[in-house]
């Protein structure tokens, strides 16, 4: 099994983000969230966020797993 292209899955997608200094919600790109380093500024506010390393890392958790689960499917299929 394939690792899951979070990139290609949410592509055209957006999704809500709200600004923890104004509480402004806004819209912004899912595919900017999967980047580490990207800034985000508040549309209202400018106020600037910046993502960080940890979807990447939940991304990654995500795949380990679904390696995980196919490894013992196929074990499975194999008894």
């Amino acid at each position: 099994m394939n690792n899951i292209n979070f990139k290609d899955l949410f592509k055209g997608k957006n999704t809500d983000v709200t600004c923890p200094n104004c509480h402004t919600a806004f819209k912004v790109a899912a595919t900017k969230l999967l980047e580490s380093g990207h800034l985000i500024e508040c549309p209202s506010c400018g106020f600037k966020m910046v993502t960080d390393e940890s979807v990447n890392k939940s991304v990654d958790n995500v795949n380990k797993s679904i390696k995980n689960l196919q490894k013992n499917i196929d074990r499975l299929n194999k008894s």
